[in-house]
């Protein structure tokens, strides 16, 4: 049979007698003999039948032998194989789709065949030709409809004379050509609207398109669409316009009513229109009541409380012997006596020049009214002060309380007291709740004061108190008015640098202020930043567990070890006779004791000891050698509770060292000592004496300031700062404000001194050869290297760098860099813009974040400029901006497979349980993430093939039984023609067994 394998060795039946070799070989193309006599070849359609073949046998002297033999090929009948169809994703609306589907069946190539191959489709799309040009060959062609938009997946299959078959599908997406939406109907018929009335008209249009989504607007906002985005159903679609015109929007119009459709495609008609005025009456609001006070002149002018749209003029009536209102004005007018009712009804009319009319009935209540009054008035509750009188007060304490007592308003109304301190309004409410007062005097007030009481009631009952006040004054203490800001910008070497004491500092008293500074020395961070202390190694004698903690976001020093003498030094490098105050706030975590210690060398325990001992609650101050006590002065009681923090202060004036404790009531001096201010060099420490303690807030003033000159002009008040010769950095500076008897600090500020970079010099050439003198000009050049095109999109940040290259002969100081752009839309942050110095070929790269906003794709510009002051000099650069719109493939993409997709959901009932991934991916269309909104689509074209496969899979079960059993026929059929065949070659073994055995007989 065809297709089927053979082989046949004629080596085993052949001899020659004279022992010779011989060869084999054939006279056909269907097999080649090997030189052995071996056949074997694979039976092929093109010899199907009886195929007589001759064998030549050849020996080593030529001589030959001559067989024929009879091969019979059967044919086995094969299917025909379609060539691969590729699937077609942009066909257009309206243009033609063609292309070949080539097949192939083998049988046909069987001499005589008859094998005649069908084409055939299973589209249900109208318009589709698919002829038969060649036997092997079948053209497709198609033009879609405005009705064909969607994807298809179409069968084509190919079978031949026998019933045997082969199909392939392919996909067919069908895109919408975009034809221009029409408008139809404009409000033809409904061109007017009337004033305050309801008007609605329709406008209609149409798009070619299949469910193309129209967006309907006007020009006018007054002229509202109910729905301005519809999606066309039988391509049209309808949108209604409701509104109730108001006398503001009375006029002659020209509509502009224009519809666009997805692609922006649109059309635009202009329609005229008028909105018609309708007279309306005017309104009266007016209240209810009014209330009228006897033999008080009463006006109201109603005109202010009556609206008309079209400013009509208005006619004003009323119904009472009361008033007569006037006629055009509207203005009330009289003034209500004893003889007059309590109560008056009134019906207050208007009209205008149309005859449209409105009332109001409106009560004028006419009442006797009394003010307001208080009958006894007491000073700290027992004191009576009756007004007008005189109280006496003193600066800085509390005037004490004032009551009014028996307070209330004849005829019962609500009345409010208001409180004031030299016309000065303190305390004001309801009588019920402002009855007493108290004031608190601060240091500013003047001597003589007065305080004023008034009672108002609501209808305009006013009552008045007053008192004198005599004002002791106390001498006030210096306030700092100001924090006193850092100095800094540009500051040099030797360059002094000034500021006016007075603007921070104020005394009440006018007192003259003496000012003094320090410098802080050290912190509990024990960081010496330009300070005269350096910390000292402690010894293993002097042990202790100290470390930086954070307690409630504050870094304090602490020491954790109870059980030892543990402390921490600083060493001085100048003299100690510098200080004048060494404090810290200390907080006990166990009892014990802790402190300060005073001019000590390298050991607390050679030094004055200033602690607190939280076990016998005191605060001591003495002096210990070698830890043996050489003078003590009496104990001060103190209580010291564990958890607590308390201040520990000792300051130095000459001849004296002060001790002062403090919780959150303020400073008591504790010790107030004859003990001279230390004069050696030695240093100061913290220590403590088995306890657990926190120290915070250490501080060490010095009025000697490192690297800094500091004068004051008691005149003038002016503090002048000279730092010394190339010292620059940050020094940490207080002032000190004294009127004699009282001080007050400031802030710390900080003196900033720059490192000033020096400019280049100018190279001067004498020539020694003749009389004049050349000068050689050093050229300066600043390079600005720059990306000259950044892409972003739409909310989109970058950070581009910026190379600044001095490329010149000059050093470049002071350099200031600059970025900036028209649009209001790109956010742009330069991460430094200022230089000191760039030397002769040295760059600084500067990073540029730029932010996009809601910009729309186009090419926008930032300018780069740099200034440099010295030598003067300007460079600018450009970056051009490329906004491009975010994912836009990737948008239209999505959008055309949804409608793709939605498409054939309609055409296969079976995928509309899909439609959920669907509707999913529309809401992430609209949420910009069109990534995962395709994945869903995908998943949705999968599930919706496998449902198609599956209903194609039911309705060819009848079709694959008749399949089955021609196949059974065509196998058994196949088992006779082998057996057939099998026989045949065994009578052939015969016949050339008897055959050789007659040649191989003697002569």
């Amino acid at each position: 049979s065809d297709n089927d394998a053979f082989s046949l060795n004629l080596s085993i039946n052949t001899t020659d007698i004279d022992g010779d070799s011989f060869n084999f070989s054939d006279n056909t193309s269907m097999f080649n003999i090997d030189s052995k006599g071996i056949i074997s070849f694979t039976a092929t359609d093109f010899y199907v039948g009886t195929n007589w073949v001759r064998i030549n046998i050849t020996d080593e002297k030529n001589a030959i032998n001559q067989y024929d033999l009879n091969f019979t090929i059967y044919n086995v009948e094969e299917a025909p194989v379609l060539d691969p169809i590729s699937n077609i994703t942009n066909a257009t609306e309206g243009q033609l789709i063609q292309f070949d589907v080539t097949a192939n069946d083998e049988d046909r190539n069987i001499p005589g065949s008859t094998e005649t191959l069908t084409f055939s489709h299973n589209s249900t799309l109208s318009g589709i030709t698919f002829q038969k040009l060649l036997p092997t060959l079948a053209r497709f062609s198609f033009t879609p409809g405005a009705a064909d938009n969607g994807t298809y997946f179409i069968n084509i299959t190919v079978n031949d004379t026998t019933g045997l078959m082969d199909s392939q599908v392919f996909m067919l997406n069908i895109s919408d050509a975009a034809a221009p939406p029409r408008l139809q109907y404009v409000c033809d018929n409904e061109r007017v609207a009337y004033e305050d009335q309801p008007f609605s008209c329709i406008i209609n249009a149409s798009d070619n398109d299949t469910y193309a989504e129209l967006r309907f607007r006007a020009n006018y906002s007054f002229f509202k669409l109910n729905e301005s985005n519809i999606t066309t159903v039988n391509h049209y679609a309808t949108t209604v316009v409701n509104f109730t015109p108001t006398q503001s929007e009375v006029g002659n119009y020209t509509i502009n009513i224009t519809v666009y459709d997805n692609m922006d495609a649109s059309d635009t008609r202009l329609i005229s229109f008028n909105v018609t005025p309708v007279n309306d009456a005017p309104i009266l609001n007016m209240s209810d009541s009014y209330s009228l006070v006897y033999n008080t002149p009463y006006t109201l002018d109603v005109s202010d409380l009556v609206t008309d749209e079209e400013n009509d003029a208005i006619y004003y009536y009323d119904n009472t012997t009361l008033f007569d209102i006037n006629l055009t004005t509207g203005i009330i007018s009289f003034t209500p006596n004893a003889s007059h009712s309590p109560t008056n009804w009134v019906n207050i009319s208007i009209n205008d020049s149309y005859g449209n009319t409105d009332s109001q009935v409106v009560n004028f209540s006419i009442y006797n009214n009394s003010n307001p009054t208080c009958t006894t008035f007491r000073h700290n509750i027992v004191t009576d002060i009756p007004p007008p009188g005189r109280l006496n007060a003193t600066e800085n304490t509390s005037l004490g309380q004032i009551n009014l007592l028996g307070c209330s308003d004849p005829e019962g109304e609500y009345f409010t007291i208001s409180w004031y301190w030299n016309a000065s309004l303190k305390k004001t409410g309801s009588y019920a709740s402002t009855t007493t007062w108290d004031y608190n005097l601060t240091f500013a007030e003047e001597d003589e004061v007065n305080i004023t009481v008034i009672l108002n009631d609501t209808s305009g009952g006013v009552t008045k108190y007053y008192w004198n006040v005599t004002v002791f004054q106390l001498d006030a203490p210096p306030i700092l008015v100001q924090q006193i800001p850092n100095l800094s910008a540009g500051w040099d070497e030797n360059e002094p640098r000034s500021m006016n004491l007075s603007k921070y500092f104020r005394d009440y008293d006018k007192t003259n202020l003496t000012f003094s500074w320090y410098y802080i020395s050290i912190n509990e961070t024990f960081s010496t930043n330009y300070s005269n202390v350096t910390i000292t190694n402690l010894l293993d004698n002097k042990s202790g567990d100290w470390g930086i903690v954070n307690e409630s976001n504050n870094t304090k020093y602490a020491q954790l070890n109870n059980s030892v003498f543990a402390q921490s030094i600083y060493k001085l490098k100048n003299d100690y006779s510098n200080i004048t105050e060494f404090r810290t706030k200390i907080k006990f975590l166990s009892n014990g004791i802790a402190g300060l210690c005073i001019e000590a060398n390298d050991d607390c325990n050679t030094a004055q000891q200033v602690y607190l001992d939280n076990t016998n609650n005191l605060v001591v101050w003495k002096n210990v050698n070698n830890g043996v006590t050489t003078q003590i002065n009496d104990t001060f009681s103190y209580t010291i509770n564990t958890g607590d923090e308390y201040w520990l202060k000792v300051k130095h004036v000459p001849n004296r060292t002060i001790v002062y404790v403090a919780n959150n009531s303020g400073y008591v001096k504790a010790y107030n000592i004859t003990y001279p201010s230390p004069v050696n060099s030695g240093g100061v420490g913290l220590f403590t004496n088995n306890a657990q303690a926190l120290f915070d807030d250490v501080l060490l003033k010095d009025p000697i300031v490192p690297n800094i000159t500091v004068t004051i002009n008691e005149t003038t008040d002016n503090i002048t700062f000279m730092p010394a010769t190339d010292f620059y950095g940050e020094v940490p500076i207080t002032i000190v404000a004294f009127d004699g008897n009282h001080s007050v600090e400031s802030n710390t500020f900080y003196l900033i001194i720059d490192q000033i970079a020096k400019p280049a010099p100018i190279t001067n050439t004498v020539n020694l050869h003749s009389s004049s003198t050349s000068v050689q000009t050093q050229i300066a050049s600043l390079d600005i290297i720059v990306p000259s095109l950044v892409s972003l999109t739409p909310l989109a940040k970058t950070i581009v760098p910026i190379v600044l290259n001095n490329s010149g002969q000059l050093d470049l100081n002071f350099i200031d860099l600059l970025a900036s752009t028209n649009q209001s839309e790109l956010k742009l942050l330069l991460n430094n813009s200022n230089f000191t110095i760039i030397p002769v070929g040295e760059s600084r790269i500067v990073e540029l974040e730029i932010t996009a906003g809601l910009l729309t794709p186009d090419r926008y510009t930032i300018d780069i400029n740099a200034f440099v002051d010295n030598p003067d000099l300007e460079e600018n650069a450009q970056i051009v901006v490329d906004v491009r719109e975010r994912n836009a493939a990737l948008k239209t993409q999505l959008k055309e497979q949804i409608r793709f997709t939605r498409d054939l959901f309609l055409q296969n009932p079976e995928c509309l349980e899909l439609n959920e991934l669907l509707e999913q991916a529309q809401k992430l269309y609209e949420l910009q993430q069109y990534e995962q909104g395709l994945d869903l689509v995908h998943k949705a074209n999968e599930g919706c093939k496998d449902f198609i496969a599956q209903e194609k899979k039911e309705r060819g079960k009848e079709k694959d039984g008749k399949i089955k059993a021609q196949n059974f026929f065509l196998e058994n059929w196949k088992t006779i023609v082998a057996e057939v065949v099998a026989l045949i070659l065994a009578i052939l073994l015969l016949m050339y067994y008897f055959k050789r055995r007659t040649y191989s007989k003697p002569i």
